[in-house]
């Protein structure tokens, strides 16, 4: 499994993120060499990965661009699980 750093992934994730569908291997982010995340690709990720046009592809890593560059503080994991629960209550 490969391995990048937080500072590493915080600049380039939308890179990641293809990079991890195309190859079907997941990466683990790593803090001060501690693990604390595994991105892994769905099982269907690849699929729909080739179904897309280039555009398509183009056009979605432009949008996490945006969104990444629109969040300004950083958060914790706490934070971040949180925030994925909060619309089920």
């Amino acid at each position: 499994m490969r391995e990048i750093t937080l500072p590493q992934s915080d600049q380039h994730m939308a890179m990641i993120v293809r990079d991890v569908i195309a190859r079907r291997e997941p990466v683990t982010i790593v803090q001060e060499g501690k693990p604390v995340l595994d991105l892994v690709p769905r099982p269907h990720s690849w699929a729909r990965f080739h179904e897309t046009t280039g555009e398509e592809r183009a056009k979605a890593a432009l949008e996490m661009d945006r969104v990444r560059a629109n969040v300004r503080q950083k958060l914790t994991i706490q934070e971040i699980v949180a925030f994925k629960h909060e619309g089920h209550r």
